[in-house]
């Protein structure tokens, strides 16, 4: 075959190509690669990755401060990254919850967690967890 049929590496110039031209090139490369040349390529597209979102941020940073100190003002902007998203603490988190139930025999429940033995045998036996309720004043 000839060499415009298939250019060989160092012959192709990447960049006049477009991010599709560059794509297609990267998807036929890909299925040539073995299991171990792909976690290579893979490796190495995250230590790109990383590097590349390095200098957007450090432009990013740059142009903010740029355009605080075109205002006339100084700002020390430091940018961070998010903190995980987790669920709220409860507001009562360590203190001992309020009991909501009391049973014939004085138990107490407050209402959270398994049901407690004794209530699910009253329930079993056809009584209401309402009748068991504390009124609350």
């Amino acid at each position: 075959m000839s060499e415009a049929a298939h250019p060989s590496p160092a012959s192709l110039d990447f960049d006049s190509m477009t991010e599709d031209e560059t794509m297609a090139f990267v998807e036929a490369f890909l299925t040539r690669l073995s299991y171990a040349g792909l976690q290579a390529v893979i490796s190495a597209a995250e230590a790109k990755k990383r590097a590349k979102r390095e200098e957007e941020r450090e432009a990013l940073l740059a142009e903010f401060q740029e355009r605080v100190a075109s205002l006339g003002f100084h700002v020390n902007i430091e940018l961070t990254e998010d903190p995980p998203r987790s669920r709220r603490q409860r507001s009562d988190l360590g203190q001992p919850a309020r009991v909501k139930y009391r049973g014939p025999d004085g138990q107490q429940w407050s209402g959270r967690g398994r049901p407690p033995e004794w209530i699910t045998s009253l329930e079993t036996s056809g009584r209401n967890r309402e009748e068991f309720r504390i009124s609350e004043e």
